[in-house]
């Protein structure tokens, strides 16, 4: 497995408000795991027990919608790349999973328990505030998305 390039991750949004020290320590606190391509990491229903950053590799996400045949069709919300987090809204809300997420090609996420979440946004209050920013965009972004 590759090594995780810290340093890198911490020019990034919404690690920047991190040192290279701290970037290492919140590393330490979550999992590595390894997904080939096509394999899913979760799916519209789970239960959100974390959320992940992607080391490297790419994920999609993508959501059920019902079709006016009273069918469903997946629609794509979007990949993420490197240093991106994604799963972070069940963490927040402890709700189901409000997508799917399957990798595009070889991925390596570190995930991060809820069970940790309390200790994280101790340790380390700047880069959840700069989590919050990032998911309140992605929120607009959707909203815009529905005006075209």
């Amino acid at each position: 497995m590759a090594k995780i390039d810290s340093e890198k991750i911490s020019r990034l949004e919404p690690f920047k408000a991190l040192t290279t020290a701290e970037m290492d320590l919140l590393l330490s606190m979550g999992n590595t795991e390894e997904f080939q391509e096509g394999e899913v990491i979760f799916e519209e229903g789970d239960v959100g027990d974390e959320f992940y950053l992607i080391v490297y590799g790419s994920v999609r996400i993508t959501r059920k919608i019902k079709t006016k045949d009273q069918g469903y069709e997946q629609r794509d919300l979007g990949l993420r790349i490197w240093g991106d987090i994604f799963g972070e809204m069940s963490i927040l809300d402890e709700q189901p999973r409000s997508a799917s997420a399957c990798a595009q090609s070889t991925t390596l996420l570190v995930s991060f328990p809820r069970s940790r979440l309390q200790d994280l946004m101790i340790q380390f209050p700047n880069f959840f505030t700069s989590m919050l920013k990032l998911l309140s965009l992605r929120v607009r972004e959707a909203l815009a998305s529905l005006d075209h």
